[in-house]
């Protein structure tokens, strides 16, 4: 197994109903869509924002998430998002309470 590798994009909206649409949108499609994850966290850090973190195993799995998605918000015709901001980068570490 490679490096596991991290995602990371924040999405900002024009309004609070356009937020909604696409979070709601978000989570009954996404456990569809992307079987290429290992580790999927959303966090709304204000009210027109959403902030997706996810953890792959490799890149490959990226890019096919990449296809899946692009894909997926065309078909889906969102209005109202402002920008999004992508980080991504290899995960040097992660820790959790029960040691996996």
């Amino acid at each position: 197994m490679g490096q596991r590798e991290f995602r990371q994009a924040m999405i900002n909206f024009s309004t609070g109903i356009d937020l909604q649409r696409y979070k709601e949108k978000y989570e009954h499609d996404i456990p569809k869509l992307l079987p290429f994850m290992t580790e999927l966290i959303v966090v709304q850090p204000s009210d027109l924002s959403l902030q997706v973190l996810a953890i792959f195993e490799s890149k490959e799995d990226i890019n096919k998430t990449i296809e899946l998605m692009n894909r997926w918000r065309e078909e889906s015709n969102f209005v109202g998002v402002l920008d999004t901001i992508t980080l991504e980068g290899d995960v040097l570490f992660q820790l959790t309470q029960d040691g996996n």
